[in-house]
């Protein structure tokens, strides 16, 4: 049995073989309420698209990460120290 609406284009037109006919205004309320909180994409989307990743890159990229990297690896250490059993924490 198709479940009729009375709203074009709700929610449960779309799953309307699978929906029983007491969910139906479920459905298309949790349809509005989901396209009521999209998120609209911010202004300048498509040039900071267009430019490509390096165009906003953080000015001392590099050093953040080679900080990173150093953290990691002291961390690291010392893991495999508190693994052998002989680390600070031993």
């Amino acid at each position: 049995m198709v479940a009729e609406t009375g709203q074009a284009g709700g929610l449960s037109d779309e799953l309307q073989p699978y929906v029983d006919v007491a969910e139906v205004d479920a459905f298309d309320r949790m349809g509005e309420l989901l396209r009521s909180q999209r998120p609209t994409p911010g202004p300048g989307l498509l040039e900071r698209l267009a430019a490509g990743p390096e165009a906003h890159a953080p000015p001392q990229l590099r050093m953040l990460i080679a900080l990173s990297l150093a953290v990691g690896l002291v961390l690291l250490g010392l893991a495999l120290l508190g693994a052998s059993g002989s680390g600070p924490l031993g």
